[in-house]
């Protein structure tokens, strides 16, 4: 196999159009930027947006209600460790894990808590709801069953590692992950595997 050689000129000619090409997509892409905000941490959670409002944590250890339009602050909640747990909102209602080991609810509108879960281990995990409880793990290796209104365990699932996946629920049946290498099925109401 003959090997190829490109001429000097040429290439230089090539990292040049690259380099222009970066440059003009970078232009095009600040001019798309409608605003950004700044935390004082890094920021793994995935936002979710719910009546006008994004809300997301921060390894700084808030969770941030902005304004989808203007990128103000409407609140922030201060946890005890970071937040990279992505918030679920429904009924007024936004839940979140922290590292502290802690779930929390609080009232979209003020940013008040309504309860807070205690767990035996981080929250990476972020939550599904579904039915008036909200399904998430932590690094202990439990998953939880808790009940939306009141903050009270329904039921917690033990696995051999942690759980930092995101459950699914369907069907009565909650899906999720585990460090240990395994997907698996808990009915929604015993919390026994299926």
């Amino acid at each position: 196999m003959k090997k190829r050689t490109f001429p000097l000129v040429a290439i230089i000619y090539v990292l040049i159009l690259s380099s222009l090409a970066c440059s003009f997509a970078s232009e095009k892409l600040s001019d798309k930027l409608i605003w950004k905000f700044k935390t004082g941490g890094w920021v793994s959670s995935s936002p979710a947006v719910s009546d006008g409002v994004v809300y997301f944590g921060s390894f700084d250890g808030y969770l941030y209600a902005l304004d989808i339009n203007t990128g103000q602050e409407q609140w922030k909640f201060k946890t005890d460790g970071g937040v990279e747990s992505s918030p679920a909102v429904s009924d007024g209602v936004v839940y979140f894990g922290s590292v502290d080991g802690y779930l929390y609810a609080l009232k979209v509108n003020t940013g008040q808590e309504q309860w807070k879960f205690k767990t035996y281990d981080l929250i990476l995990s972020s939550p599904a709801l579904s039915d008036e409880v909200v399904y998430f793990g932590d690094n202990y290796g439990y998953l939880y069953a808790v009940d939306i209104n009141t903050g009270q365990e329904q039921w917690k699932f033990k696995t051999d590692r942690g759980v930092s996946s995101s459950p699914a629920v369907s069907g009565g049946v909650v899906y999720f992950g585990s460090d240990d290498g395994h997907l698996y099925t808990v009915d929604i109401n015993t919390g026994q595997e299926q």
